[in-house]
């Protein structure tokens, strides 16, 4: 389970570094933070989905994306989205085989499809 006590960046509306705050209070107070969401497919185009587990807070027991990551504090997208396949999925990659993919970007202040990251 994710630490209550995990440190995020925090952005402005404008996508501006404004400072850094507690995983609870950038949820409860709804304030704008960087994830990073990994779809994998298989050749047939079946989603490889994970479980949640019980002791999430959010949603607990339902079924969530391939891997979904919160960037830590100076981390980039592309940073999160290894540690997040590998930390979730046990999926190993490296920089250059995830350039390779194509991925969906979430920001949480705007949503787009792009072919690399913007690290």
């Amino acid at each position: 389970c994710a630490s209550e006590n995990e440190i995020f960046s925090i952005y402005d509306a404008n996508n501006q570094w404004i400072g850094t705050e507690n995983r609870s209070v950038v949820h409860s107070k709804g304030l704008y933070h960087r994830s990073v969401d990994v779809l994998v497919f298989n050749g047939n185009g079946d989603l490889l989905m994970q479980q949640r587990s019980s002791r999430k807070k959010m949603n607990p027991n339902l079924w969530d994306l391939t891997a979904s990551e919160h960037l830590q504090p100076g981390e980039s997208y592309r940073q999160a989205a290894i540690r997040g396949l590998k930390e979730e999925m046990n999926i190993i990659l490296t920089s250059q085989q995830l350039d390779a993919l194509h991925l969906l970007k979430d920001t949480h202040l705007s949503m787009h499809i792009t072919d690399q990251f913007d690290d």
